[in-house]
């Protein structure tokens, strides 16, 4: 069985090769060749034994093709090989067997296709299959992730099935995959990151069964069908290398990790595709495209919500987890606000992930967002605002309706100030709904306490309490730590009402014991560890699940794991409060260090110094982190260091390979002397160090055109191909020094920092900053960051100041023109400007 796709290839599916005659007197190995090029070799059959291959082998070829088998006999400690008759791939299409003569020999090669019957058997099977993933015990939070991962993938397919001709052939070829990896009852690093990076299958289920009748998304659905298949291929594939080539054009043509990242972002793309396309559907039985449009101007942050694979290890929570659910089934009118709080590291993220599941799984529509300290979209109350909003809008059409005549009436909602927003995009609509949904919505916030500031914090709260008692259908759920400035609001008199749910109430000893058991248990056993090793190490984690988390990642990474185990039972890592804690981190940091010696200790202060400090404004890639601190550190010394630092920080593949702190917890522990020590985080030091990296990038990287426009006729918007030109000119720490080098800036107090400052915004550099800001469409950092430098300069540099003043009454007087249209900074605005300013007469010659 074969099918077309857009690229006019063919995907062969060969389900067994049989020579005849079956036996032979000699060992024989077969070579699949497509054009002439090597395909994959099949394993050698002694003699005897069987001539078969029943592997499931699949190839990617074009129309025209041929394909043709060797076939090596073993003589005397070398093959004879003797080539088979060719055939064109076409015309193995349709058909169910193919017989190739092996030329100089007795054999027939015998080629069984993959068809509709043997699809219908396997699809049979994967029903069967589906019914008992995750049935068996034991196996490890990774596993659980990829098991997660393919059922999701079969009840997808499942869930179209009758209605899409491939759906059964995909689920066949699934089906081989995972009996392959149920076999094995592990999985590596790889197809873990994968299986969270396609975390989104498992809600996107419940989404196809409603719509996949709908005709207008038939294509959508076939491409999420052939990513499945390409994700079962790449399973296959792990085992035994060569196992797919796409002789005309190869997705799986580099490394394990590279392949990874493509699947993971063509999932976002179908999904980001199937949703929009979903979401016509779904507004367009209430709004017509003009309120689609209108919605849009909410810009919600994507992803935002939960990661389903990121709840908790099955059987463990669940005296929280039941006390949530009652909660959230209780039809009480004045029971609609939950307060989950807990200490850090004490699981609350999880637990919020686990809540949104068991919703999620009753069909009970969800508005999720998981603030995160670290990424600056997901800790502005702004845009938690608007993603609600949003949420809210495409879950319940009729105030989707509202929303989008108000963003109508009045546009600058979506960019207005916080309370501004609530009134207008939240508290009014939804106080005119008259009618009420069978079923109630939720609003789920976790990680409150790393959204915003304190002031803003609380008014943020004050409107989701308000929100939560606005209509009856409606609750809210949100955690945070219990800081001074969260629990002050919480003692309020007004708040009496709201449920509250102390973590620290319910013990998690035993959970811990569950997860560290199923985690280390069998390297434990293969590794000859003391028999009460892993009860020792349970009794140290005491109530912590970061301490759990972070020392099985600390053992796991380690080349010796009977001294990493010796080295925490040892040490005083108790994981009962910070002392514990902070004893952790300090055991991971100093193994991750060649040596003990003065360099190696800076390098790791600055390592992780960078990290944190950047990741305060935007975490960025392993390569732009390099590129940043080249004048303090070499990239290679650099590289090993976040690599050996792989229990405190990962590698975020939803932000292209982001280097982001595993837990807020570790960045509290840097960043206090007190706890540190010899590895604090020196917050002057640091920003010093990457406002000097970051102002280099931009002296050495900033051009005249930096996007290569052809012409300055076109508004930004207007420029077809943008995207793409700045992705080829402008290079990540280009992009990253642009936005935030002035905040680095100023977080220091450094003279000779303070005059570098001249060296960027001497003409004509000034210009080509704003270009890049221009079409970053972050024109505000120039108007905002220049006004607060000149404050700044004058405490360190005054005799610059004035000059930087000027700057920002230019950029604060062309602004529009600025953000309209990059060339229109040399066309528009600098021609206008007063000939005696001197942040633009050296420009004036350009």
């Amino acid at each position: 069985m074969s099918y077309y796709d857009s690229r006019n290839r063919i995907r062969l599916r060969i389900s067994e090769i049989r020579l005849q005659p079956s036996i032979s007197e000699r060992a024989i190995k077969v070579k699949i060749f497509v054009d002439g090029v090597f395909i994959k070799e099949l394993p050698s059959i002694e003699r005897g034994q069987p001539l078969k291959w029943s592997d499931l082998n699949i190839i990617d070829a074009s129309q025209t093709s041929r394909l043709e088998l060797a076939l090596y006999e073993r003589q005397y400690r070398k093959h004879s090989q003797y080539d088979s008759d060719s055939c064109l791939v076409s015309e193995l299409e349709g058909i169910v067997t193919k017989m190739l003569k092996i030329q100089g020999t007795q054999y027939s090669a015998e080629l069984t296709i993959l068809d509709q019957t043997q699809a219908e058997e396997l699809f049979a099977k994967s029903r069967e299959k589906l019914g008992k993933i995750g049935q068996t015990g034991g196996a490890n939070d990774k596993f659980k992730n990829t098991q997660r991962m393919f059922k999701s993938m079969l009840e997808f397919g499942s869930a179209v099935a009758e209605l899409n001709p491939i759906a059964k052939t995909v689920l066949a070829v699934c089906t081989r995959a995972w009996e392959r990896l149920e076999e094995q009852q592990k999985s590596g690093e790889e197809l873990d990151d994968l299986a969270r990076g396609l975390a989104g299958m498992v809600p996107l289920v419940d989404e196809v069964k409603k719509y996949a009748q709908l005709e207008s998304l038939r294509q959508n659905l076939e491409e999420f069908l052939r990513m499945i298949e390409d994700v079962s291929i790449f399973v296959l594939e792990r085992k035994t290398k060569g196992f797919v080539v796409q002789a005309f054009r190869s997705v799986f043509d580099s490394s394990d990790r590279d392949q990874v990242e493509e699947l993971v972002k063509r999932f976002q793309k179908t999904k980001s595709d199937f949703d929009m396309a979903v979401g016509v559907q779904t507004m367009a039985m209430v709004a017509t495209a003009d309120e689609r449009e209108l919605l849009k101007q909410l810009n919600p942050v994507e992803p935002s919500g939960h990661d389903p694979s990121r709840g908790c290890q099955d059987g463990t929570r669940l005296g929280v987890l039941g006390y949530i659910d009652d909660w959230t089934a209780d039809q009480t009118p004045s029971s609609t606000f939950m307060w989950i709080y807990g200490q850090a590291g004490i699981g609350k993220s999880t637990i919020l992930t686990s809540v949104c599941n068991r919703l999620s799984e009753k069909g009970i529509p969800i508005v999720s967002f998981f603030c995160k300290r670290d990424d600056p979209a997901l800790r502005d109350p702004l845009r938690l605002i608007n993603s609600v909003v949003h949420g809210l809008a495409c879950r319940y059409p009729p105030y989707g309706k509202r929303v989008a005549k108000a963003i109508e009436a009045n546009s600058e909602l979506c960019t207005s100030h916080l309370r501004v927003r609530y009134q207008g995009l939240l508290r009014k609509p939804l106080s005119g709904i008259e009618n009420v949904p069978p079923q109630p919505y939720f609003v789920l916030i976790d990680a409150m306490d790393e959204c915003g500031a304190d002031d803003n914090r609380r008014q943020l709260m004050e409107h989701l309490l308000e929100l939560s008692s606005l209509v009856p259908w409606l609750k809210v759920i949100i955690t945070s730590r219990p800081d001074s400035d969260i629990r002050s609001f919480f003692d309020q008199p007004n708040t009496m009402s709201v449920s509250r749910c102390d973590l620290q109430s319910y013990s998690a000893a035993n959970d811990i014991r569950a997860f560290i058991n199923v985690t280390l248990n069998d390297i434990a056993i293969r590794d000859e560890w003391p028999a009460d090793g892993v009860s020792r190490l349970c009794t140290k984690a005491g109530e912590l699940f970061i301490w759990a988390a972070t020392a099985c990642k600390f053992i796991i990474k380690a080349d010796d794991t009977r001294d990493r185990f010796r080295q925490l039972i040892n040490e005083n890592t108790s994981g009962g409060g910070f002392n514990g804690l902070d004893a952790l981190y300090m055991a991971v940091i100093r193994n991750s260090m060649a040596d003990q010696a003065d360099d190696s200790i800076l390098n790791m202060r600055r390592c992780i110094g960078a990290i944190v400090t950047i990741s305060m404004r935007q975490p960025v890639p392993i390569e732009v982190l390099c590129e940043i601190m080249q004048p303090y550190m070499k990239s290679g010394p650099l590289r090993k260091v976040v690599g050996r630092l792989g229990a405190v920080v990962y590698s975020d593949a939803h932000l292209a390979g982001a280097i982001r702190v595993l837990h807020p917890s570790f960045a509290d522990f840097v960043l206090d002397e007190a706890r540190s020590s010899i590895f604090w985080v020196d917050p002057i030091e640091r920003n010093i160090e990457i406002s000097v990296g970051c102002m280099s990038t931009m002296e050495h990287e900033l051009r005249f055109n930096i996007c290569d426009l052809e012409t300055s006729h076109l508004l930004n918007r207007e420029v077809r191909d943008l995207e793409s030109k700045i992705e080829a000119n402008i290079s990540g720490q280009l992009a990253y020094s642009c936005v935030y080098w002035i905040n680095h800036v100023v977080d220091c107090d450094d003279k000779a920092t303070a005059r570098l400052v001249a060296n960027i915004l001497d003409n004509p550099r000034l210009l080509y900053w704003l270009e890049v800001l221009s079409v970053l469409r972050r024109v505000d950092v120039a108007v905002q960051g220049l006004r607060e430098l000149s404050l700044w300069l004058m405490l360190y540099q005054r005799d610059i100041a004035h000059y930087v003043w000027d700057a920002y009454r230019f950029v604060f007087a062309f602004s529009d023109a600025i953000i309209a249209s990059a060339p229109h900074i040399y066309i528009s605005a600098l021609p206008l400007a007063p000939k005696q300013s001197e942040s633009t007469t050296g420009s004036l010659q350009l």
